[in-house]
């Protein structure tokens, strides 16, 4: 008899993942053309490096996210690395986007600046959470080796 290779196992856990990893498929062009106003509002013009870099992301984004969800779905590694580095990335302009003046959509008559700046550290503390916990989940040592294992 030949040993037919055996895929390996999802975990449960794994669902939340490819289920989230869905969703900003979907969401994160809209969330990142959201974004990218305070950037051309700060900076003038989409000609800029960071306006093109913005706008870019904002649809490439979804496809990158769209194929790390059938990365992880399939246990393939590239489609850990791809979740994890557009995650990554997706911090970064979400971090921008909150820092830049009118990055929130708060009403800057109606709050102080205390205020504001404790929003803004809410958002950058939400933001980062939903950063660390990918990084900690996908590199655990049994995960990792699941999305090693020959398919």
């Amino acid at each position: 008899m030949t040993d037919i290779p055996v895929a390996p196992r999802r975990p449960r856990s794994l669902y939340v993942f490819i289920a989230w990893t869905v969703v900003l498929a979907f969401n994160t062009g809209l969330i990142l053309w959201d974004i990218t106003g305070p950037l051309l509002t700060q900076y003038g013009s989409p000609e800029t490096l960071l306006g093109w870099l913005g706008l870019a992301l904002a649809f490439a984004a979804p496809f990158a996210f769209g194929a790390s969800a059938y990365g992880l779905w399939e246990m393939r590694p590239w489609g850990r690395l791809l979740f994890l580095v557009i995650t990554t990335l997706f911090f970064g302009f979400n971090l921008v986007g909150v820092w830049l003046p009118g990055g929130l959509l708060l009403d800057a008559d109606r709050y102080t600046p205390a205020q504001v700046r404790n929003a803004q550290l809410l958002a950058s503390a939400r933001y980062g959470l939903a950063l660390v916990i990918p990084w900690i989940y996908f590199n655990l040592s049994w995960i990792k080796e699941r999305f090693s294992a020959p398919n």
